[in-house]
């Protein structure tokens, strides 16, 4: 989604995905979002690799 462009809609659809506004990554496996893995304002590069190492390792985990 283009969150940039805020509208009636990106506010409703923003309110009840419990988003403020971007910068927003989320994550989602098999259809489902991560919650718990959400990034919700802004990141270096450096934090962002360590966040997608640490939940490509949880996937692993949890795909056994």
């Amino acid at each position: 989604f283009d969150l940039t462009r805020i509208d009636s809609d990106t506010q409703a659809w923003m309110s009840q995905q419990q988003l403020f506004g971007p910068p927003t990554f989320l994550f989602f496996y098999q259809g489902e979002e991560l919650r718990d893995w959400r990034i919700q304002g802004e990141v270096n590069a450096r934090q962002l690799e360590q966040h997608l190492n640490a939940l490509n390792q949880a996937l692993s985990v949890r795909q056994g």
